[in-house]
C-alpha cells in the first residue's frame, strides 16, 4: 500500500486537505482502486500496527479500510472485482485466465468471432459500509434479480448482464462498489465462407463395386470428388449436407491445397446418394479452427442421377415333353425378359451347359447339357444385363435342372422277418429315394410268391420320402425270401427298376398262440397244430402249459431236438422237456406244420379230452 499526492491520482476531484486518499496497486492488472476517508484530521485517532497496518479509526468513525490486508475491529473485510467469464449467445468464445489457484476464475481476455450477444460476469467483495454493494457492466447496472451470493454469507458476489451488444468495442469493463476491471476483447469475425464449389466431371468418379461407370449418369454408390475453394487457410472443418448427390457427412477436417493465386481448396471424395434422380448439386458449410461457421453455399455445378438398374425376370424353364431335368446332351429353353438396358451377356459359371448366341438377347433362350450328373439346386445359368448411362449392371442367376444318373431305391423300416398269423401281421415301410421322382414309383409283390402276402398303399408322392407301404403276412402266405418289384423315373425319365438297400423281404416266423392237443389217440396226446409251416424249428419257442413252470404263459419252456427226417413218432419216445416237429401224422420234418412233446410223463397224464393238454409256440 502507498500514499499518493492529489496530483497523481487522475480523474479524483474533490479533496479536501483534511481528506486522506489511499490507493493500492493490483499487481496482475496495474489498475488501482480508491477508497476516500472523508473528514479526518491528518493522523488524527489514526494508529498503526507493527506491520504497518491501518487498525482503528477516526472520532467520527466515517470511513472504511482498504485492502485485502487490512483488519477493521479484528474482523477481517477484503474486498476486491474482477470479470470472471463471458459467454457468447449466438456464436463461439474462447476465454483467458489468470494463473490463480482455482483455475478459470480470474478472466483475462476474451475472443468471440462476434460480439454482438455476449452474457458478461462480475465477481466483487461486499464493502465497508453496507452488505453487497452495486456492480456494473460496461457502465450497466446489475439487476439485483442477476445476483448470487457465492457461498452463505460470505458477501462475495456474482452478477451478470445478457445480450450484450460489444460489436466493435476492444474491451470489456466492470466495476463494483468503486473497483474496475477490464479485460481486453478480440472479435474475429465470421467463419470461412467458401468462394467455390464444383462437382468433378463424371469420368474422373469412381463406380459401385461390381458395377460401371456411367457415361452420362451416376448412381448410388459411386464416389467423385468435389473442390471446396477458400480465400483464407483458416479451415478446422468442413461439412456436407445431406442433399443433392450426398447423404451428407459431420464436420471433418480437409488438408487445403494452396492454389497460387491467394486461395485454398480442399478436394474431398462424396459417396452418391441412392435415392434422388435428376440434377443435383452438393452444399457445404465450413467453420475456422475457433469453430466459427461461415455460410452455406451450393456447387455451381451439377451432375445428373439415375438410380435405375436393368430389371430381368425369368419365368419358366421349358425341359423336353414329360421331363423336369435334362440327360445326356438334351436342350431346354429358358423364358425370360430384360428392360431399361443396353447389353447382356449369358454364362454357365460351372460349365454344365452350352449357350447359344451368348451376347445376343433372346426370350426363349436355349441352353444344352454338356457335363454335370446331377444338379437341382446349384446356379449353373447366369443372365447379366448392363445399362450404358448409369453403369448399373442387374444379374440373375437359376439353374437348369440336370439329372443324368439314375436315382438310387432303398426299403428302410421293415422287418427283417415278416410274421404270420392267422389274420394276418401287419409291417409298415418307406420306400426311399435320393432324388426326386418325375412320377409316383410302383412298388409291388414278388410274382413268384404263391399265395402272396398283401401290400397296399398307405400314402405316395414324388418327392424322395414320401411313398409309404404296409405288408400283411397271413399263415396262409408262402413263407421264404422274395424280391420287391419296383420302377422309378428321375425328373429326367432315367428309370430305375432295382432296390439298393433291403431289396428282399423275408417270410419267415409265426405269431404267438396257444394250442390244445388231442388226447383222444396215444399219438395225438402229444400233438400240437400250429397251423402254418415251421421255417426254422431253431427259433420255434414251445412252452407246455400242461407243465406248470416259470414261462410268460405259467408253463415249462421245451427246447428243441432235432430227429431225422422222415422218423415215425410214437409212444414210446421219451426225452424230457423237449420237442420236435413233425406232420400231422407224426413224421419228423423241419418244416413240418405241428409239434410234437417227447415227454413221456407229461403226455400220459394227459387223458382228458374235455381239459386236453395245451401249449404255447411261436417263431421267432
Amino acid at each position: 500500500m502507498s500514499n499518493l499526492r492529489p496530483d497523481q491520482l487522475s480523474g479524483v476531484t474533490g479533496i479536501s486537505d483534511n481528506d486522506i486518499l489511499i490507493s493500492e496497486i493490483n499487481p496482475d492488472s496495474g489498475s488501482r482502486r480508491v477508497v476516500k476517508i472523508r473528514k479526518i484530521d491528518l493522523l488524527s485517532g489514526i494508529s498503526f500496527g507493527n506491520t504497518g497496518n491501518f487498525v482503528s479509526k477516526s472520532q467520527t468513525g466515517n470511513f472504511v479500510t482498504q485492502s485485502e490486508i487490512g483488519n477493521f475491529n479484528s474482523g477481517e473485510i477484503s474486498y476486491f472485482s474482477f470479470l470472471s467469464n463471458v459467454e457468447n449467445n449466438s456464436g463461439q468464445v474462447k476465454n483467458s485466465y489468470y494463473n490463480t489457484p482455482s483455475e478459470g476464475i480470474h478472466l483475462s481476455g476474451v475472443e468471440v468471432d462476434s460480439a454482438e450477444n455476449l452474457k458478461v460476469y462480475i465477481r466483487w467483495d461486499g464493502p465497508g459500509d453496507s452488505y453487497m454493494g452495486n456492480a456494473s457492466i460496461h457502465g450497466a447496472s446489475i439487476p439485483k434479480s442477476q445476483i448470487i451470493e457465492l457461498g452463505n454469507s460470505t458477501r462475495r458476489f456474482e452478477g451478470y448482464l445478457d445480450n450484450l451488444n460489444l460489436t466493435g468495442q476492444n474491451y470489456i469493463s466492470g466495476e463494483a462498489n468503486g473497483f474496475s476491471s477490464v479485460v481486453p476483447l478480440v472479435e474475429l469475425g465470421g467463419g470461412p465462407t467458401p468462394t467455390i464449389v464444383t462437382i468433378d466431371n463424371i469420368s474422373n468418379g469412381t463406380p459401385k463395386s461390381n458395377t460401371n461407370l456411367g457415361t452420362s449418369d451416376m448412381k448410388g454408390g459411386d464416389q467423385i470428388d468435389i473442390s471446396v475453394t477458400f480465400s483464407s487457410s483458416d479451415v478446422g472443418g468442413i461439412k456436407i449436407y445431406d442433399s443433392g448427390i450426398s447423404d451428407g457427412s459431420d464436420y471433418s477436417f480437409y488438408s487445403l491445397s494452396n492454389t497460387g493465386d491467394g486461395n485454398y481448396t480442399a478436394t474431398i471424395p462424396v459417396l452418391i446418394n441412392s435415392s434422388r434422380n435428376g440434377p443435383q448439386g452438393v452444399c457445404v458449410v465450413a467453420k475456422n479452427n475457433f469453430g466459427t461457421i461461415g455460410n452455406n453455399i451450393c456447387s455451381i455445378n451439377t451432375i445428373n442421377l439415375d438410380q435405375n438398374y436393368p430389371n430381368i425376370n425369368i419365368s419358366s424353364i421349358s425341359y423336353p415333353a414329360n421331363q423336369q431335368a435334362l440327360k445326356n446332351s438334351e436342350s431346354a429353353l429358358v423364358n425370360h425378359t430384360i428392360s431399361d438396358y443396353n447389353s447382356v451377356e449369358y454364362q454357365s459359371d460351372n460349365g454344365e451347359l452350352l449357350i447359344s448366341n451368348s451376347s445376343s438377347f433372346e426370350t426363349a433362350k436355349s441352353v444344352q447339357r454338356i457335363s454335370g450328373s446331377y444338379n437341382l439346386y446349384n446356379y449353373n445359368f447366369k443372365i447379366s444385363a448392363l445399362k450404358n448411362s448409369n453403369g448399373a449392371t442387374s444379374s440373375l442367376s437359376s439353374v437348369v435342372k440336370i439329372a443324368n444318373i439314375p436315382m438310387q431305391l432303398n426299403i428302410s423300416n421293415l422287418s427283417s422277418n415278416l410274421q404270420s398269423s392267422p389274420l394276418g401281421l401287419d409291417d409298415n415301410f418307406n420306400l426311399i429315394s435320393n432324388q426326386p421322382f418325375l412320377l409316383v414309383p410302383s412298388l409291388s409283390i414278388d410274382p413268384s410268391q404263391i399265395p402272396a402276402s398283401q401290400l397296399s398303399i398307405v400314402s405316395s408322392g414324388t418327392n424322395t420320402n414320401s411313398n409309404n407301404f404296409l405288408i400283411k403276412v397271413k399263415d396262409s402266405d408262402e413263407k421264404g425270401l422274395f424280391s420287391w418289384v419296383v420302377s422309378g423315373e428321375n425328373l429326367a425319365g432315367v428309370p430305375t427298376t432295382t432296390i439298393s438297400v433291403s431289396p428282399d423281404y423275408n417270410i419267415k416266423g409265426f405269431s404267438s398262440r396257444t394250442i390244445s392237443s388231442n388226447p383222444s389217440t396215444a399219438l395225438g396226446r402229444g400233438l400240437f397244430n400250429i397251423g402254418v409251416n415251421v421255417s426254422d424249428p431253431n427259433d420255434v419257442v414251445f412252452e407246455n402249459i400242461a407243465e406248470g413252470g416259470s414261462g410268460p404263459n405259467g408253463g415249462t419252456i421245451y427246447s428243441y431236438e432235432i430227429f431225422n427226417q422222415g422218423v415215425q413218432l410214437d409212444d414210446s419216445v421219451d426225452l424230457n422237456n423237449k420237442f420236435t416237429i413233425c406232420n400231422s401224422l407224426g413224421i419228423t420234418s423241419l418244416t413240418g406244420d405241428y409239434a410234437y412233446n417227447l415227454d413221456k410223463t407229461i403226455r400220459d397224464a394227459n387223458t382228458s379230452t374235455a381239459v386236453p393238454a395245451t401249449a404255447n409256440l411261436k417263431e421267432d
